[in-house]
Parts: C-alpha cells; sequence; structure tokens
C-alpha cells in the first residue's frame, strides 16, 4: 500500500533457472526488474554464472574431462576402475587386454 507516496520500499524475489551445460561467465538477464525511481525506468539486473573447479572433472566448452592414473602393468595388460561422477551415479571404466 502506497499511503499517498509516489515510491514505496519493497523486495522482491527472482527466480533464475540455469540449464544443464551453461557455459562459464553465461549472463542470465531480467529487465525491469532493478531499482525504480520516479520518472526513470527500471534497469536490467544482471546474474553471471560462475563455475566452480572440481578436484576430479574440468570442462572444455561441452566436454567434461578427467585424467586417470595408471600403471605400465594395466596398460598392458588390462584393468577396471570405478569413478563416481558428478550425479552421483558410478561410471565404469574398463581396458581389456
Amino acid at each position: 500500500m502506497c499511503k499517498s507516496k509516489k515510491l514505496t520500499d519493497s523486495l522482491d524475489s527472482l527466480i533464475a533457472y540455469v540449464d544443464k551445460g551453461a557455459p562459464d561467465g553465461h549472463i542470465l538477464q531480467f529487465k525491469d526488474q532493478a531499482d525504480e525511481y520516479i520518472n526513470v525506468r527500471p534497469g536490467t539486473v544482471n546474474i553471471k554464472i560462475t563455475q566452480i573447479p572440481h578436484p576430479l572433472f574440468t570442462r572444455k566448452d561441452n566436454d567434461l574431462r578427467m585424467s586417470l592414473d595408471i600403471t605400465l602393468k594395466q596398460a598392458l595388460l588390462g584393468f577396471t576402475k570405478y569413478v563416481k561422477h558428478l550425479d552421483g551415479h558410478t561410471v565404469t571404466i574398463d581396458r581389456a587386454d
């Protein structure tokens, strides 16, 4: 309720949906959602997506990469290793001889 004032104080919530695979540095824009002043159009709220480094996985464009150290014996004779993926499922890496 404005009580005969031209401007009131209020807080609004913005909900940002980030698509899977959104690139680092991607900007989400909410037009006309910034502070309003009398006779001035409200501005744009920009949210910048920042990728957090992961100890096992790195990202290049749309590819997810990881390094896996193996011994010479494993390289020659084969091996099976299990890696926990980002969403929790287990990925089996198998190199048969």
